[in-house]
């Protein structure tokens, strides 16, 4: 289904614990927006109209990366946002369905804070070294938990961060909602323009102002391929 660009449509990929959640915060703050929830698995999304009544359009079941990644240059402009609640770099697996690209081994691990590597070659950092609250609104210059200022957000980190001399792109997840984050779509096509001058690996990021994944990604045998 594709939605006029002027209704603030929102994909929330997933509709596990942090999806339903995502779910009941926007459709309470953000009333007259339409609300796509996208979840692989059949039994799980046909419970959600019963269990989500407010929720008034159907759940799309298929594979988030699948979905999103068919109708990135078609579902709309400015006010459609993806909200990412799936256990994967939705960012970095959309960009590599649509462009050839593939996620490189780290040949070492790049200093961040609290930095470690997930199962699948994705690189997390944080500024902060306990659990956040679900409820965080993400203080623009401090940090809501501790109230410590933050010299640089996370986002300026990872922008800046030296890697072999590569590229390092940064996708900005802002903040929705309390506690939910999510990227434009239009973002998205805006770094297809800047992947289309880069021809060798690059750091690709999504990221908030305190926590972030990151993959190295190039070429599959150093073979550029082309961006769709």
């Amino acid at each position: 289904m594709i939605v006029p660009a002027e209704i603030e449509t929102f994909y929330v990929a997933g509709a596990g614990r942090f999806g339903r959640q995502a779910v009941s915060k926007l459709l309470q703050l953000r009333p007259g927006a339409r609300v796509f929830v996208i979840e692989k698995d059949a039994s799980t999304a046909e419970k959600l109209p019963a269990e989500m009544p407010a929720l008034e359009t159907q759940p799309v079941i298929a594979d988030a990366v699948e979905y999103l990644s068919s109708r990135v240059e078609a579902i709309g402009g400015g006010d459609v946002w993806i909200i990412p609640t799936v256990p994967l770099h939705l960012a970095a697996a959309i960009i590599r369905r649509l462009t050839g690209r593939v996620s490189l081994q780290w040949g070492e691990i790049p200093l961040l804070p609290h930095g470690f590597l997930g199962p699948n070659g994705e690189l997390y950092s944080s500024l902060a070294d306990f659990t956040c609250p679900e409820d965080c609104p993400q203080p623009v210059d401090h940090c809501y938990t501790t109230g410590e200022s933050r010299e640089k957000s996370l986002v300026q980190i990872l922008e800046d961060i030296s890697y072999h001399n590569y590229p390092s792109l940064v996708l900005r997840s802002r903040q929705l909602a309390p506690g939910v984050g999510g990227f434009q779509v239009a973002a998205i096509r805006k770094l297809f323009e800047q992947l289309n001058n880069i021809s060798g690996p690059l750091v690709f990021s999504a990221a908030c102002l305190c926590h972030g994944v990151s993959n190295l990604l190039g070429w599959e045998n150093n073979v550029k391929g082309g961006i769709n």
